[in-house]
Formats: C-alpha cells, structure tokens, sequence
C-alpha cells in the first residue's frame, strides 16, 4: 500500500497545484502591472518637476516680475499641475479636460535652492490613455450603431452594444435621447459600490444638432482595481496552496506509518501471513473467512485483518476477489467455458458479485474482455 501511494500521481494533486501556479502567475501579473504604472507616472512628474526648476530658477530666486513664469505641458497623463512663489502665492495654475477623473499619483514637492525653499509645485497625474480609450469606445459605438439609433431599433442596438460589456474594464453602458430617456441601459450583474464607478459621456448630433449621449461607465482608478486583483489571486493562490500542503503531509504521514507499521511485524507472524496466502491460494475457489484462515495460521481474526493489510497492503478480502479475477481472466482467454461456469470455478458464489467486480477492476465486463482479446489475436 504504501508503494503504491507514494509511486501514483494523484490527479487532483496536480489540479491543485496547476490552480495555485495559476493564481500565482496572475497575482504577480496585475502586481507588476500596477507597479510599472505608477513608476511611469512617477518619472513623469519627477521630469516636468526638474524641467520646470530648470526653465524658472530666475523667477523663483528673484521673485522677479520682468520674468515670465513659463511652462508647457504637452503631456496629457498631467491633469493638474500648480506653482506656488516664496509668497504662497499660485504662479501658474493649469487643469485638463481629464481633471475630472480620480488621481492615481500624486505629486508635491518644495522648490529649494541651497538648502531654502521659494515654493512649492503641485502636480497630479493620471492614466489619460484609459480614459481616452473609452471615449474612442463610445465614439465607435456611435459609429457602428448610428443606423440603429436613427430607425430607433431598440433591439439590434442593445444587441450590438452588449457585446461590449465582456470588457473587464467596463461595468455598464447607457445611451440617451434628447429628453434623457434611456435607449439602452446596461450593466454588468456583478454588485459594485458606486463610489467606485465613474461616468464618461460623449454626444451624438445629427445634422449639427444635439440628440442625445453614451454614458459608458468604468471603475474610476484602475491602479486600484489592479492591486484588488493581485490581493485576490495571492489569496486564492495561498488557500490552495495550504490545501496541498495539508494532502501532502496527511499522504507523508500516512506512508511513514505504514512503513512503521510493517517493521513492527515480526518474523513469526510474517511467516503465519505467508502461510495466510499459501493458504488463500490453495483454496480461493471455495468460500474461505476471516474466521477460518485465522484458525489455520493460529492467530486472533482482528490481528489477522491488521497483520495481512499491513504485510500486503489490501484486506483480506480484496486480495482473495483480486486472485480470483486474475485465475478469471486466465480461463477467459484459455477456455471456451461459460461465464457462470468460469464465475463459480473460481470461487465466485454469485454471479452478479463476479460482474461488477470485474468491471471495476478491468474496465470491462467479462465477455467484452474475451471478446478484445479474441480481436487482437486475429489482427496478430
């Protein structure tokens, strides 16, 4: 038995571990994303903050008013950026179009000349590329349902656009008419606290005129549905990974017992478990009980069962149904006896008992067994 335990690969062993390896694999994936997120944009604002000290030392060092504060921002992932003088007074004060959307990095810092500060500069940066994805999003929504929208095939327009809603990063789209009526109102089923969630709009016209909007609605900071995911998947990945641990030790222990166990047998009752089998093999066509073997071999029937599972690995019954379904199978091949008639010879009182246990033991009955191997001999 413990052989056996050790040499077979469970496949629910190798289920669990391929999840672990899954979930793991996953953690570390969205980790690292979000980690080279907010490195970029931390660079980002660490370089327009060197490049705006650099372009203005004068005026912070003079407070100068012949000096032009100057900044440029091509940089769409800056959607708020303030400079403050020696004075607190704001100098420069820039807001975009995406300065609605939640922060994802945050950035301040004094401007310090020789150990003295003379300002300071606010700068707050988010993924714009996001945003601006969803916006091409609704665009080519518009685009490709503008048939629909316009023949006001209320069918085909939530068909077209809930396709859309297997996108992990969208939790719901709307579109609206001119009077704010929905046409379309979908989300997904999944519960979502909406501080959580964020609207973005774009209007559709026709001939230059207003007729409504698509609300596509998203998690407002996806550097935050990023870590909420690797914490999920490194959860998951721990549980079952403490899963296979606890199989692993329960099979270890169970074999190092077994093994104990086998050692503990000593050479007298190691010959009566041989006598046990000589015994088994001599009579396994008649009817042969726990009661009786233990009475050959002189010893207690409960010792017996122990003592023969130990020496083995099976019960003693287990062993005697394997012999006979082995001798079975010999005269299947052998003979052209009946099937009863090979049931009963080989100990087997019923009929019945000899079929399922063949069938579990073989995959097969016993005629289909005589018949594949009737089959493969003729093929020879």
């Amino acid at each position: 038995m413990s052989t056996r335990i050790i040499k077979k690969i469970r496949i629910v062993d190798i289920v669990l571990i391929i999840i672990v390896i899954f979930f793991f694999a996953n953690g570390v994936f969205f980790l690292m994303k979000k980690i080279k997120e907010d490195r970029r944009l931390k660079m980002k604002a660490e370089r327009l903050y060197s490049k705006i000290i650099e372009d203005n030392c004068i005026y912070f060092m003079y407070s100068s008013s012949e000096k032009v504060f100057n900044v440029q921002i091509d940089d769409e992932d800056v959607v708020e950026l303030s400079v403050k003088n020696y004075f607190d007074e704001t100098v420069f004060n820039y807001s975009s179009q995406y300065n609605i959307y939640p922060s994802e990095v945050v950035f301040n810092k004094n401007i310090e000349f020789n150990d003295r500060v003379f300002g300071e500069i606010h700068i707050r940066m988010i993924r714009s590329s996001f945003y601006r994805e969803m916006e091409k999003i609704a665009a080519v929504l518009l685009a490709e349902n503008a048939d629909a929208l316009w023949e006001y095939d209320l069918r085909e327009l939530e068909k077209n656009i809930g396709r859309y809603l297997y996108r992990d990063d969208i939790y719901g789209i709307s579109i609206r008419d001119i009077n704010k009526n929905y046409l379309v109102h979908l989300k997904k089923d999944e519960s979502v606290d909406e501080k959580k969630l964020i609207t973005i709009k774009k209007d559709f016209n026709q001939n230059g005129k207003f007729c409504g909007n698509i609300e596509i609605v998203t998690y407002n900071n996806r550097s935050d549905l990023l870590f909420a995911k690797t914490t999920f998947f490194s959860v998951m990945a721990l549980f079952f990974l403490i899963i296979v641990g606890v199989r692993k030790k329960f099979y270890w222990n169970m074999v190092e017992t077994d093994f104990q166990e086998k050692w503990k047998i000593s050479r007298s009752t190691e010959i009566k478990m041989k006598k046990a089998i000589g015994y088994i093999y001599e009579n396994y066509t008649e009817p042969i009980s726990r009661e009786e073997l233990a009475s050959y071999v002189n010893i207690n029937a409960d010792n017996l069962g122990r003592f023969f599972k130990i020496f083995t690995g099976v019960k003693i019954n287990d062993y005697i149904n394997q012999l006979r379904i082995d001798k079975a199978k010999k005269l299947l091949i052998e003979t052209d006896d009946s099937i009863i008639r090979i049931a009963l010879e080989v100990g087997f009182e019923s009929l019945n008992t000899f079929y399922v246990l063949f069938q579990k033991k073989n995959g097969l009955s016993p005629s289909a067994y005589r018949r594949s191997y009737e089959e493969r001999r003729e093929l020879v």
